[in-house]
């Protein structure tokens, strides 16, 4: 019975370690890179846009293209 534990414990731990591996290897880090945007920006939403700030958004590969959207 204590064979069983131990190596369905140590089953558990393979598999998390290999889900945080495929997680890093498919998202990996999360790199800071600095961007420049032009848009139309309304008279409301200027404080939501001010220069040299950060801003979370999402990248989308399209083949070779990559588009970035605000979140």
């Amino acid at each position: 019975m204590m064979v069983l534990i131990v190596v369905g414990v140590m089953a558990g731990l393979l598999a998390v370690v290999g889900l945080v591996a495929l997680f890093r290897w498919t998202v990996g880090e999360e790199t800071e890179f600095q961007a420049t945007a032009d848009r139309l920006v309304r008279p409301m939403e200027a404080p939501l846009f001010q220069e040299g700030m950060r801003r979370p958004v999402r990248v989308l590969r399209d083949g070779a293209r990559l588009l970035v959207e605000l979140e």
